[in-house]
């Protein structure tokens, strides 16, 4: 966050409409000039584009107070440059906007607003920037010197220019300032927060702690930084930037250096850890506070140390107390040189990690820490193993855990799948007894012969029931923010659905026999009708904490996610039933006691039934149920989804089958 003189930037911006301003304010030359290195540039010209943010939410405010799309420009030309007539727009046959005449000095970096509002005089650009757009800036013989694709980012985060002339997503956003982590925090010493309330500290809902006076839930911690009590009647909370006053804030007085907590379950709000603003406002004032919330290590937590400007990233929370060691940003996670994957091992196969801090690694599939190995440069691997490596660099967390799969000389014919834990203690105190319930962090990895399908970091926890006794067991495999990744974009099952928030991995019920039935079942329903809800397998041999485990199956998940992403609906809009289904749902009341009470074989009765319910689902359902003899539909294994966003009719999911194709005599509990 950037505190701006408005007084100061409207004078300034007053002063564009003259013929000549040098400007002499908001500049950072580069660590290496730019015009003496072509590559640096996005063109090479004059003035070139050097950073970009298509979703500002909570990172520079402009004059207004509000949160415009930015572009920032650098002078390139290695002299003072009069900007009169260049132009940047996001169609190369439009204009756009059209610099008035100004001098920008050498080695000078300028942002333009990007708001979609037509006020040039303010230097705001005619349009906003999206996904996908292109940026053309021109030079005023109308040559377009520098074009740059829009990626799809996430919110807060910047397309930012790198020294070898590429465009790289950017975490830590340096508007004004050469694209450098130095910059960053520079800019954040000089970031302060009027007060008289701040937002102190924010943790993101870690599993973990729904054994602690939290129970779960996300909290924000605020803090009286005035001279004077201050009572939080008429402040809010929100993590929506189209409305400040979402949440209200209790009705508590906070005296100077007072600090107070309050849940996220409480106030309606529920934050990510990965890609999140949030706001503090109070009524006749406006915004107080904003933070952008990414990149939250897991258990870690986010804000402000007493007598510091700016924000700090914490490797353990403080709920009710003052924040203590705090690092500007996380440190990137290292990069392996040669990709992690099978290898038939008749050649060497020589790994180096690079990073721009200190690299501590592990051979044994556990979590480095400063006290493991130091890497000290390419290495040979002789075995298969799973090396983990983090990343230390100056004034920042390490770096999340790099996990890398190395499988030499193993001839597997199918892909094979990894699932290591972060704490083993933890995880295998889960695992041995099967207890639900539980989610520990860790990282799972899928490849085959032609190398990495993913590799992410998940929480994994037991899925199941009847597996859960037995010495292979189901695991449920859950992608959130504190762990790094909300969602995994993959089309590991070749076609259809391709974005996951939680996946299975199947054991097989039958693991004493023939460890197919499920997922023959399921494929067999999927080929044979479109009209239930089915799931998608893959057979993998899998490593667990990088031991031979057996071959199991990844599986979707039958949730609503599932349903939403084959519907093209949101995840928000779809509810799910299973059975027993309560007598008090909107499926029991309007279907089930409705069929009980009058007579089907009316038309009338009928019809409307089929408004409620997808009669070709239920008739799909009942025959593939049937055929596959499934002795097994019993509480739990049989699910109802609909959502509001398309017809609202329910539907069948087809899932659990392991107790399938045994013999003729198959029942069903409905």
């Amino acid at each position: 966050m950037l505190k701006r003189n408005h007084d100061f930037f409207r004078n300034f911006i007053s002063l564009l409409l003259v013929p000549v301003l040098t400007v002499s304010c908001l500049l950072k030359p580069p660590a290496a000039r730019a015009a003496e290195d072509p590559d640096f540039s996005s063109g090479g010209g004059a003035l070139i584009i050097t950073e970009v943010m298509m979703k500002n939410r909570a990172v520079v405010q402009d004059e207004t107070g509000e949160f415009p799309d930015w572009i920032e420009l650098y002078n390139n030309s290695g002299a003072d440059l009069n900007l009169a007539g260049w132009s940047l727009s996001d169609r190369e046959s439009k204009a756009g906007l059209v610099f008035p005449a100004f001098l920008l000095p050498a080695d000078a970096y300028f942002v333009v607003y990007a708001s979609g509002k037509d006020r040039p005089e303010e230097l705001h650009a005619p349009f906003s920037l999206s996904a996908g757009e292109t940026l053309f800036l021109k030079s005023p013989e109308g040559e377009t010197v520098c074009r740059l694709d829009c990626p799809d980012l996430g919110a807060n985060r910047s397309w930012a220019l790198q020294p070898d002339g590429s465009f790289r997503e950017c975490l830590y956003p340096t508007p004004w300032h050469e694209n450098t982590t130095a910059s960053y925090d520079a800019i954040q010493d000089q970031a302060e927060v009027p007060g008289p309330i701040q937002i102190n500290e924010v943790l993101v809902s870690d599993p973990n702690e729904r054994f602690s006076s939290y129970d779960g839930s996300d909290w924000v911690e605020l803090k009286n930084i005035s001279a004077e009590s201050v009572n939080l009647g008429g402040w809010y909370l929100s993590d929506d930037a189209a409305n400040y006053r979402k949440a209200s804030l209790p009705y508590v007085t906070l005296a100077p250096g007072a600090l107070t907590v309050v849940r996220g379950d409480q106030l309606g709000l529920s934050l990510d850890s990965d890609n999140e603003s949030l706001f503090l406002w109070e009524d006749g004032s406006g915004l107080r506070d904003w933070m952008s919330l990414r990149d939250i290590p897991y258990g870690g937590s986010y804000g402000r140390m007493s007598g510091r400007n700016g924000t700090y990233f914490f490797a353990k929370a403080s709920p009710d107390a003052e924040n203590q060691d705090g690092r500007r940003r996380v440190s990137a996670m290292p990069t392996a040189t040669t990709p992690d994957g099978i290898y038939d091992g008749s050649e060497p196969v020589v790994l180096d990690l690079e990073a721009a801090g200190t690299v501590y690694y592990t051979f044994d599939a556990t979590v480095p820490t400063v006290s493991s190995m130091l890497w000290a440069g390419p290495t040979e691997i002789p075995a298969s193993c799973v090396i983990r490596a983090m990343a230390v660099e100056r004034n920042a967390l390490p770096s999340r855990t790099l996990t890398l799969n190395y499988y030499i000389g193993e001839n597997f014919s199918l892909p094979v799948l990894s699932l290591v834990s972060d704490d083993k203690v933890a995880f295998y105190g889960m695992y041995t007894p099967g207890w639900k319930g539980l989610e520990w962090s860790g990282s799972i990895s899928l490849h085959d012969e032609n190398g990495r399908i993913f590799s992410a970091p998940c929480g994994i926890g037991m899925h199941g029931d009847t597996s859960l006794v037995l010495p292979k067991k189901n695991l449920s495999i859950r992608f959130r923010g504190c762990y790094g990744l909300d969602e995994l974009d993959c089309d590991i099952f070749g076609g259809g659905v391709t974005s996951f928030t939680s996946l299975v991995v199947r054991a097989g019920q039958d693991q004493s026999a023939t460890i197919i039935r499920n997922e023959l079942c399921e494929n067999l329903a999927l080929s044979a009708s479109n009209h239930i809800i089915g799931l998608r397998n893959l057979y993998c041999v899998m490593f667990l904490d990088g031991n031979y485990s057996g071959i199991y199956a990844l599986s979707e998940k039958p949730n609503e996610q599932h349903y939403a992403n084959i519907a093209g609906v949101s995840r928000n809009s779809v509810v799910t039933v299973d059975t027993e289904v309560p007598r008090t749902s909107d499926l029991y009341l309007d279907v089930f006691d409705f069929c009980e009470k009058n007579d089907m074989s009316d038309p009338e009765n009928f019809a409307h039934i089929q408004t409620l319910l997808d009669i070709d689902s239920l008739i799909d359902w009942v025959f593939i149920e049937g055929f596959c003899a499934n002795r097994d539909l019993t509480y739990g294994n049989l699910r109802f989804c609909r959502s509001w966003e398309d017809d609202g009719r329910w539907r069948f999911m087809f899932y659990d089958l392991a107790i399938s194709a045994r013999n003729t005599d198959a029942y069903a509990v409905w």
